[in-house]
């Protein structure tokens, strides 16, 4: 089972990754972008502290937990996998 500091290392790598590689190319087509991906890796952190307090203090149990961080780990995959194709799309012209 990941923990929720696991998941959220992981989700740190991955995008210290992504912007490593935006730094590469100062092209202004990424300005618009840039700061929605920041701010779903912000919305998705707050997500998993939400759960995690919430599991915590015994609202929900450990299943719930396990289905709830999937979904948000895979909704979170879909917005740095959109990301990551803009910018490549960007890239090839």
């Amino acid at each position: 089972m990941l923990t929720l500091s696991a998941i959220t290392k992981s989700s740190v790598a991955a995008l210290i990754i992504f912007l490593l590689a935006l730094a590469v190319n100062h092209s202004q087509n990424y300005q618009f972008m840039f700061p929605n991906l920041l701010e779903a890796t912000k919305e998705y952190w707050h997500k998993l502290d939400r759960l995690e307090a919430a599991y915590q203090q015994g609202e929900i149990p450990l299943e719930e937990v396990d289905t709830r961080v999937a979904e948000l780990m895979t909704e979170m995959a879909q917005k740095r996998r959109a990301a990551f194709s803009y910018c490549w799309q960007g890239w090839q012209y």
